[in-house]
């Protein structure tokens, strides 16, 4: 037997999907109800690591491989990831990472741009950040967050203008004070600043789909017409005991990756939910 350790994205409608892929990146299979929140570091994940989990992930048949990119300035591992993507026809979720201390919306816009002109026609969806709300990754302010996130935004559009911007992943994805205050950060225009919102569930299934569908309604009022992608979904789908935030799955040797695709959809969450 062998024990699979992996956080699930249920997949977005096939048809938002379509709309939302850019005309040159990796096809994104039809069929496939997950995607792979694989733990990939582009600038420190060892080669032949990468190249294993891009394998899982398309045996898997993810829509999606979400991958931190981190703004250093050197793109050796961005080049590897995008290699990776065109070899396996695997698109992937860039995370626009930095050190939690940084505040610089000028230079994270560069460097946003920077990596989508480097990756364009590979990867071509960004996260600016993984849930910059949840104090772990991001230590600056809701409006320092909103500045960043416009920066990059503006910054991508003119430089990968195929590309799309992806909210960075609310840990908490009830209305919060924190994302109030981003949305209302002046001269940031933060509502227009991203294509699409994302949020993280964890937890049983019936709380996952009651705050899917808040948090839908919520942000639909005020204004933003796009979809809302789940980019991290975690809940135990065994008895076996879970660690945090992690999906365990225990398969016979010869058994497909599927299996795992398949015990993510049985969870029926929305159909416009990822």
């Amino acid at each position: 037997m062998r024990v699979v350790h992996v956080n699930l994205r249920l997949a977005v409608a096939v048809a938002g999907l379509a709309m939302a892929a850019p005309a040159h990146a990796a096809p994104v299979p039809e069929t496939a109800p997950v995607s792979a929140h694989a733990m990939v570091h582009s600038c420190c994940t060892p080669a032949a690591e990468k190249e294993r989990i891009f394998e899982d992930a398309e045996r898997l048949g993810a829509a999606y491989i979400r991958v931190d990119v981190e703004l250093t300035g050197d793109w050796t591992g961005l080049d590897q990831v995008a290699r990776l993507s065109r070899r396996h026809r695997l698109p992937v979720l860039g995370i626009l990472v930095t050190a939690p201390d940084f505040t610089d919306a000028d230079e994270f816009g560069r460097l946003a741009g920077e990596a989508a002109a480097r990756a364009a026609g590979t990867v071509g969806h960004w996260q600016v950040m993984n849930e910059p709300d949840g104090g772990g990754t991001f230590h600056g302010t809701p409006e320092q967050y909103a500045r960043m996130l416009s920066a990059a935004h503006d910054a991508i559009e003119t430089r990968a203008p195929d590309a799309r911007v992806v909210f960075g992943g609310l840990q908490d994805p009830r209305p919060t004070t924190w994302l109030r205050r981003v949305l209302a950060t002046p001269g940031a225009d933060a509502l227009h600043k991203f294509d699409i919102a994302a949020i993280h569930l964890r937890g049983p299934v019936e709380r996952v789909v009651r705050r899917y569908r808040e948090f839908s309604a919520w942000i639909a009022k005020r204004g933003f017409t796009g979809p809302v992608w789940v980019t991290v979904k975690s809940s135990p789908i065994s008895t076996s005991s879970t660690p945090p935030g992690m999906c365990t799955l225990t398969l016979p040797p010869q058994a497909p990756m599927r299996l795992a695709a398949q015990a993510a959809a049985d969870a029926e969450l929305p159909e416009a939910s990822v």
